[in-house]
């Protein structure tokens, strides 16, 4: 069976100093179904976020990152 991969953005309420976004990189690509993710260089506070739709939700992604302390929502779909 193929994987559906399907992306989204993640908009988080500040900028992220360059050690933080690593930190939330990480975070965010050891959650299941995330197949990966990435923040914006030019706009530090988006991240582009790819995972396997057939597994999981962007919504249960987006409320992983808000339970580690991070004010984040999804946007773009």
């Amino acid at each position: 069976m193929e994987s559906r991969i399907a992306d989204f953005l993640v908009h988080v309420d500040k900028t992220l100093a360059p050690e933080e976004q690593c930190k939330l990189e990480d975070y965010v690509r050891q959650q299941p179904c995330v197949v990966g993710a990435g923040i914006s260089v030019d706009h530090p506070h988006l991240m582009v976020v790819a995972y396997d739709s057939d597994c999981g939700r962007a919504s249960d992604i987006v409320h992983s990152i808000q339970d580690e302390g991070y004010r984040a929502e999804a946007i773009g779909f």
